[in-house]
């Protein structure tokens, strides 16, 4: 086995290229139309910029948490179906 084998991380997200265009493009057009529409002016969306970071932050940060839920959020996922299961599982006897 080679020394460089490391297992995935999967505590933080990676955006597909596509995925992180679109994300881009989408915090662009945020600061754009806060900095056009609150303050008249193209400077003000250059001021703004650093909100685009912390958009794309908080897009990874959300979506790492929807595609690898922490142990504890899916074993309350899991027992909180199992009533419904139960009943479910019933009816299609």
């Amino acid at each position: 086995m080679s020394k460089n084998c490391r297992l995935p991380d999967y505590t933080e997200y990676h955006f597909q290229p596509k995925e992180g265009l679109l994300y881009m493009l989408e915090g662009i057009l945020i600061v754009a139309a806060v900095g056009c529409f609150f303050y008249h002016s193209w400077i003000a969306c250059l001021c703004l910029a650093p909100v685009l970071f912390l958009f794309l932050k908080e897009k990874k940060r959300e979506l790492a948490k929807k595609y690898f839920p922490s142990f504890p959020e899916s074993a309350h996922f899991s027992l909180h179906n199992v009533p419904f299961l139960c009943w479910y599982s019933h009816l299609l006897q």
